[in-house]
C-alpha cells in the first residue's frame, strides 16, 4: 500500500528539513471457533529536503525628461532589485549612450569608467534580498529622434546579462 502526504514548510533560516513518517498496520484474521490470529507491521521512513535559495534580479531604467531639447541633459536612473531569498555578488552594471547623446557624468555605489558612449560601473560586492542599488548616467543631446538608452546587468548568479532600455525622443530646436 501506498500513501501520499502533502505539507507546506516555511524555510526561514533552515539549510534542510528532515521528515519522519511513521506508518502502523494491524492485520486481525478470525480463525476456526472463535479464535483470531493478529499481525503488526509498522516502517519508518525519512526523507531529507534541501532549501534551494536564489538571488532574482530585476533591471529598470527611466528617463527624467522626455523630449530633450537639444542642449539640455537627461538623466537615466538604473535600478537593480533582488527579490529573491539568497544575496547575488559581483552585480555589475554597464550602460549604452546612443549616437545623439554625449556622456556628461556618472554616479552610483561604485566608481564608473567611461569610454565614448559606453559606461561601465564597478561591481557590487554583494546585493542582499530585499536590497536594491540606483546608477545615474547624465547626458547632453547632440542629436534629434528617438533613441535607446541600453543597460545591462551581470551578476555572479546569471547566466547572461539582462538588457533593459529607455526610449528617448531627441528634440532640436533648428
Amino acid at each position: 500500500q501506498t500513501a501520499t502526504f502533502q505539507y507546506a514548510v516555511r524555510p526561514m533560516n533552515n539549510e534542510q528539513i528532515v521528515t519522519q513518517v511513521e506508518a502502523a498496520y494491524v492485520c486481525t484474521i478470525d480463525l476456526a471457533e472463535g479464535e483470531q490470529a493478529q499481525a503488526d507491521a509498522s516502517a519508518v521512513a525519512m526523507a531529507r529536503a534541501t532549501f534551494v535559495r536564489l538571488a532574482a534580479l530585476q533591471l529598470f531604467v527611466v528617463d527624467d525628461e522626455d523630449p530633450v531639447m537639444d542642449g539640455t541633459q537627461v538623466t537615466y536612473t538604473i535600478r537593480v532589485i533582488n527579490e529573491g531569498d539568497a544575496p547575488d555578488d559581483n552585480v555589475q552594471i554597464t550602460a549604452e549612450l546612443p549616437e545623439g547623446l554625449e556622456f556628461d557624468s556618472a554616479r552610483g555605489p561604485t566608481e564608473h569608467q567611461a569610454d565614448g558612449s559606453n559606461v561601465a560601473f564597478e561591481p557590487v560586492e554583494t546585493l542582499a534580498p530585499g536590497d536594491s542599488i540606483d546608477f545615474q548616467v547624465v547626458a547632453q543631446n547632440k542629436g534629434e529622434g528617438s533613441v535607446r538608452f541600453k543597460a545591462k546587468l551581470t551578476s555572479k548568479m546569471l547566466d547572461s546579462e539582462i538588457t533593459a532600455e529607455e526610449p528617448t525622443q531627441l528634440v532640436s530646436s533648428n
